[in-house]
């Protein structure tokens, strides 16, 4: 028996220009972790392929070809994790973290609102705060999470740029009493 081929999801909105389409589906992709395709690039490198070579925007024929013609290609993000180092040591006190990225177009900046960051597969993205450049926050927060044990923590994250191309990075960091972690933060300088 063979095993059964799950299809893709694909989900389409659809709506008249400034009506958030874009807003919602970055926010969505970002929130189920799919991939975004960003037709109105399409149609937007599409009429600017036309507009160049003189073709009118009423020749369909022509509009197709040049469609078929193109070759896009959306550059995913940059990320790290600035600090710790991987495999670094946080202080279990204050655990703070630092992620930073860079576009992987010029043309295509980051969305800072489709950051996410994970602990330990549990989602931590609102103890962040989120430029265009990079993200900082603390793992824990005392009033509504518990404290992370001490101990090796896999730590994630991902950044996707306005036109959805997302990038991800995980790095193991170590939570240690203080005194241990300051000491091993010296070490490591």
């Amino acid at each position: 028996m063979q095993a059964e081929r799950r299809r893709p999801i694909v989900v389409a909105i659809d709506g008249p220009a400034g009506a958030g389409k874009s807003t919602v589906s970055k926010r969505l992709t970002g929130l189920l972790g799919y991939r975004l395709l960003d037709t109105g690039a399409l149609y937007r490198s599409v009429a600017l392929s036309a507009k160049r070579r003189g073709v009118s925007y009423a020749d369909a024929a022509a509009l197709a070809a040049i469609a078929a013609g193109l070759d896009i290609e959306f550059r995913p993000p940059s990320i790290v994790l600035a600090y710790p180092a991987s495999d670094g040591a946080l202080p279990a006190d204050k655990p703070l973290i630092v992620f930073r990225f860079a576009a992987g177009d010029s043309n295509d900046p980051i969305d800072p609102t489709a950051f996410r960051a994970t602990v330990d597969g549990v989602d931590r993205t609102s103890h962040f705060r989120v430029t265009p450049t990079e993200a900082w926050g603390q793992l824990t927060d005392s009033s509504a999470t518990p404290s992370l044990t001490p101990g090796p923590h896999l730590v994630g994250a991902r950044v996707c740029s306005v036109r959805g191309a997302c990038q991800s990075v995980s790095a193991r960091v170590e939570i240690r009493p203080w005194e241990q972690a300051l000491h091993s933060m010296r070490e490591w300088r």
